[in-house]
């Protein structure tokens, strides 16, 4: 695999990045929410680590 230059990525697009990566590692779906007062967005899913 090549490298990859992440550096011009917005603070958003690189969270749903993260998110879609997350998403194919753990085979399920994630919900981010929009930024809110701390200025980040947030992941949510339901994943059992067990």
């Amino acid at each position: 695999m090549g490298k990859f230059n992440y550096c011009n990525l917005s603070d958003t697009e690189f969270e749903e990045l993260c998110r879609d990566i997350m998403e194919k590692k753990l085979n399920t779906p994630l919900h981010t929410f929009t930024k809110g007062r701390d200025g980040v967005i947030d992941i949510r899913g339901n994943v059992d680590f067990s």
